[in-house]
């Protein structure tokens, strides 16, 4: 049975995840003229996700707000103000080699975008043209379900 780490039972906690492959991975949100780097860290039992938490709703607020999250980089997990839970996320057990899928992604333009951004950093030269970017995103388990190919 799933049962939440007391860190995330305290008001107002928010925890996000992204996939990182099993390392710990820092990123830049923009907090108004200026960034903030957060660190994504790594659980011992979940190697492919890492994971971030917060109760600074303003810097919530603008991790929601970025293109990283919007894109479906960054997802949110669990929020104790909705007591919205992604176990699946969380206590990945079997579910692990599911491929992140990024249903909002439409273009090329932007499955692009997201290959070559953290976590996955693909160099674009490997991004050629559609048909190298869904290889690529297939051996990196990543799904573009909505993406047009016309």
């Amino acid at each position: 049975m799933f049962s939440l780490p007391l860190f995330l039972k305290q008001n107002n906690m928010k925890q996000y995840r992204i996939r990182t492959e099993g390392v710990e991975h820092t990123l830049p949100i923009e907090t108004g003229t200026s960034n903030t780097y957060i660190t994504f860290e790594k659980e011992e039992k979940n190697t492919k996700d890492a994971f971030y938490s917060s109760n600074d709703k303003e810097l919530c607020e603008h991790i929601e707000k970025s293109s990283l999250y919007k894109k479906g980089i960054i997802k949110l997990v669990f929020d104790t103000e909705e007591n919205e839970v992604d176990t699946a996320t969380i206590d990945a057990g079997d579910n692990r080699d599911e491929p992140v899928v990024y249903d909002k992604v439409k273009t090329f333009k932007e499955a692009k975008e997201i290959l070559t951004a953290a976590p996955y950093n693909v160099p674009i030269s490997h991004l050629g043209n559609g048909e190298k970017i869904m290889k690529k995103a297939n051996e990196l388990g990543v799904s573009f379900p909505n993406l047009r190919t016309d």
